[in-house]
């Protein structure tokens, strides 16, 4: 049972002089102490009451005690599997071993068990795609090519293209007409920014060969080039077998399997009913606790007109995010730490309700009533976020 402990604002002084004294645990919480309650965390926490309650906050003045009731503990120990614990803590490294039989194994269950996320059609590579190439040996560099609409699978990214400030460090990032016969030979991973270069390394991983950027594989200077392959976003997105998200980084410059390192502090377990079961808790800070999916619901990424029309789209997306590995499909969601998925209110519903399919327009039992019902609030939600010049910023 949880025990309550009391330190005061704003220096937590008890937690300060057992950190000193070699307690990992008291930093910790400490850190997460100084965080909540710094002055922006304290607006944050406000923001979630109404004006009602907060007028009942200042009769009697504060003392400035805070109480810790709750730490959340995660742990890779078998203990858990007696049910005591279900939370993993993220690894060290994006694409880990383990993380990748991971990601295998949510595509592989796709695959074989989701109807909802099956092509009954056999997806065709868009105009022009990027030959990822392998990681080693003489086709290790990736290349631009022109695919002739060949049947194949491919990857297609989702990010945020950041600044022109940051994207103009990279002079050779975007397919221009002046580039374009450089680009088919090959691109060096050394020209292009860090989400791109990225993108690539997953893919290769993912023992897939074909990625499609935006910025690589539309000529960034060609009207008639904007033109056409705007109109075929819909179908790019749709067609492709898995979308990758950059959902961590807010510009192309940023990069996403980079993982900083966080603390995590070891604890003794044992269960005080069944004396065989014992293991450690590792404790961490990883993210904002109030929603398992904040990492990928509250993000830049989630507020662009662009990136809300590929999330809808995509069949399956794979989300790397601060707070790890998540997975998007039409069917069910997952996450490296093991939150429990999302089956009840997955991203199809966190938009639209049941039945997705109602807005295709393939789906011919659908009333028109329903679809316009359902077009309305694609079209109200796409309002509230933020456009920009790109032209496929349309609806």
């Amino acid at each position: 049972s949880p025990e309550d402990r009391f330190d005061l604002y704003p220096d937590f002084p008890a937690f300060k002089a057992s950190a000193q004294d070699g307690c990992k645990l008291c930093e910790l919480l400490r850190e997460a102490l100084l965080e909540r309650y710094s002055d922006e965390g304290i607006q944050r926490g406000e923001d979630d009451y109404d004006d009602t309650i907060k007028e009942d906050w200042l009769k009697e003045p504060w003392d400035k005690k805070v109480r810790l009731t709750l730490a959340k503990i995660d742990t890779r120990d078998p203990a858990a599997l007696h049910g005591k614990i279900s939370l993993r803590l993220p690894n060290v490294e994006a694409l880990s071993p383990v993380n990748m039989r991971l990601i295998f194994g949510w595509m592989d269950t796709c695959e074989r068990e989701h109807e909802k996320c099956r092509s009954e059609k056999v997806p065709r590579l868009p105009k022009r795609v990027i030959d990822v190439g392998s990681a080693e040996g003489e086709d290790s560099l990736p290349r631009l090519l022109e695919t002739n609409r060949a049947p194949a699978q491919y990857v297609a990214l989702s990010h945020c293209w950041g600044s022109w400030q940051g994207r103009s460090r990279y002079k050779h990032a975007r397919l221009l007409e002046a580039n374009y016969r450089d680009f088919l030979d090959a691109i060096r991973l050394q020209d292009v920014p860090p989400t791109f270069k990225d993108a690539i390394i997953a893919v290769r991983s993912l023992r897939l060969r074909y990625l499609w950027i935006d910025a690589l594989c539309i000529i960034q200077d060609s009207k008639s080039d904007w033109a056409e392959q705007s109109g075929q976003m819909y179908d790019i997105y749709e067609s492709s077998y898995l979308t990758i998200v950059a959902t961590k980084a807010q510009s192309s410059g940023d990069g996403f399997l980079s993982r900083p390192h966080k603390p995590v502090v070891t604890v003794p377990y044992n269960d005080e009913n069944d004396p065989t079961v014992e293991g450690q808790f590792y404790l961490s800070r990883f993210g904002e606790p109030r929603s398992s999916w904040n990492s990928v619901d509250a993000v830049s990424w989630n507020t662009r007109g662009w990136t809300f029309q590929e999330r809808l789209l995509s069949k399956r997306l794979l989300h790397f995010s601060a707070n790890g590995l998540y997975w998007e499909c039409r069917t069910t969601d997952r996450s490296e730490l093991n939150h429990s998925g999302r089956d009840s209110y997955n991203r199809t519903k966190w938009l639209l309700g049941d039945n997705f399919e109602d807005l295709l327009p393939s789906t011919e039992s659908t009333s028109f009533d329903r679809r316009y019902e359902r077009w309305y609030m694609v079209v109200a939600k796409y309002e509230t976020l933020l456009a920009s010049d790109s032209p496929w910023q349309r609806v």
